[in-house]
């Protein structure tokens, strides 16, 4: 059981639940949200755009190899992830958010692959 909340977080959660129990869970999360309520989260997402997907990846690999991360450290964390961390695109997210109710989603902060959304009941 819930309680009633003003706002609710989830950082880099939802996109490890299965698709097919998303959109129930955010719902739950629209269900106990006060009037006004705001749902805060931050996803990796997907585009559908094969090259620009292919150059965000790249992006995000050289990031963590300029953090001193190897080439078999990144290549096991990628394949750890593989079906299990499932992204949705920007697109998706939202039309998920307006299915279960969300008023207003904006998206706060976008880094390659990475996005902050705000979600107002």
């Amino acid at each position: 059981t819930f309680l009633p909340a003003d706002i609710i977080t989830a950082f880099y959660t939802l996109q490890f639940i299965r698709p097919i129990h998303r959109q129930n869970m955010i719902q739950k999360i629209y269900n106990v949200l006060r009037q006004d309520g705001v749902f805060l989260f931050a996803e990796k997402v997907i585009t559908h755009d094969s090259k620009l997907e292919s150059q965000m990846i790249a992006r995000y690999y050289n990031y963590k190899k300029m953090r001193g991360y190897t080439q078999g450290e990144i290549y096991k964390k990628r394949e750890a992830l593989e079906n299990v961390l499932i992204p949705y695109s920007i697109d998706e997210n939202n039309a998920m958010l307006k299915n279960c109710g969300f008023k207003h989603v904006e998206i706060l902060f976008k880094w390659v692959n990475f996005t902050l959304f705000f979600a107002r009941k």
